[in-house]
């Protein structure tokens, strides 16, 4: 990690899981928050803005994150979740206008159209949330607000999923973004980027007179959150490296303190 600017001066957006969890199984949806982050993030909320941004559900978000956090600094840093398309602050949940077009208008035809190919391939489909995790050799929805997240099983190749999803008919592939990453695909309306909850995080007012913005993340789509920043520094952790985020963190508070 490298060594932070002008501590006094700085703001912080974080992914989530992967940024502040450490595994307990070889399975990633069983990642669960680091306790001693959670320690430096709640004294972090109160001396700096600070905001996170998460392609997570509310489900898992509510089980494994916003319950950690202080009930005072959950007023003060906003949790964007599924790619901001949804954001919690001030104790007020917001779903956008372009989560709910997508809530309404497409996700009951991707719904249909998995269903339907999953039983093409012999696959056993279901609808699920985080909190119920599916059994071996189904492939799985993710319930979200906003959003379709897929996902499987060891018994079924990831790349048969992809590439179902690449086939998805013209008429609905040209309005929605794919997200392909370690854990499954992501399927968002288009134009869905992080860099939008940066926006309006920025829109808060809670970001002035900032030097230098320091952007944690450990996937590509991570790094969109640098986008709408004039100065930034973006640290990869590569994947539940919580130990990497924990000493840079301290790093920051002992200058401060």
């Amino acid at each position: 990690m490298n060594k932070i600017e002008n501590s006094n001066s700085s703001g912080f957006l974080f992914d989530i899981d992967g940024v502040l969890t450490k595994p307990i199984s070889n399975k990633p949806a069983e990642s669960v928050i680091d306790p001693e982050i959670l320690i430096i993030i709640n004294d972090l909320i109160i001396k700096h803005p600070l905001a996170f941004i998460t392609g997570r559900s509310k489900c898992w978000l509510d089980e494994q994150f916003i319950q950690h956090i202080n009930q005072e600094n959950q007023l003060i840093a906003p949790i964007f979740m599924e790619y901001g398309l949804v954001y919690l602050y001030q104790n007020k949940l917001t779903i956008t206008d372009k989560g709910l077009v997508f809530r309404e208008k497409i996700y009951p035809h991707l719904l249909s159209y998995i269903e339907e190919e999953s039983k093409k391939l012999g696959y056993y489909f279901e609808q699920k949330t985080y909190c119920n995790f599916p059994a071996h050799g189904s492939l799985w929805i993710e319930k979200k607000y906003t959003m379709l997240s897929i996902a499987s099983n060891r018994d079924i190749e990831p790349m048969q999923v992809h590439l179902m999803i690449e086939k998805l008919p013209l008429a609905l592939k040209n309005q929605v973004r794919i997200v392909k990453h370690h854990l499954g695909i992501d399927i968002l309306p288009k134009g869905t980027s992080k860099s939008d909850a940066v926006q309006t995080f920025l829109k808060f007012n809670l970001s002035q007179n900032i030097d230098t913005w320091y952007v944690f993340g450990d996937n590509p789509s991570d790094k969109e959150m640098t986008n709408p920043l004039s100065k930034w520094r973006y640290f990869d952790t590569k994947e539940n490296a919580s130990e990497d985020t924990k000493k840079f963190l301290t790093s920051i508070l002992s200058k401060i303190d």
